[in-house]
């Protein structure tokens, strides 16, 4: 299995903030049931980096959210 570890905090030079933490009680929008094929989607911290480098509001960030096909819930 593949997996992640790392973590992405930053400020970008249009000021807006961004960090993540894990998830300590994963529900069913978490990921798919073990042994079933993940749902294409943009993982979350790559949707966090994206805020960073390319948005310039808070509101192009959350547009960024509500846009974005996720791989889980945010």
């Amino acid at each position: 299995m593949t997996g992640f570890i790392g973590a992405l905090t930053g400020i970008s030079s249009a000021q807006l903030g961004i960090s993540e933490i894990g998830v300590s009680y994963p529900d069913a929008s978490w990921g798919p049931p073990e042994g079933k094929i993940p749902i294409p989607g943009t993982p979350f911290i790559v949707v966090l980096r994206d805020i960073l480098k390319y948005d310039y509001t808070i509101d192009d960030a959350i547009t960024r959210f509500a846009n974005t096909k996720r791989d889980c819930s945010m």
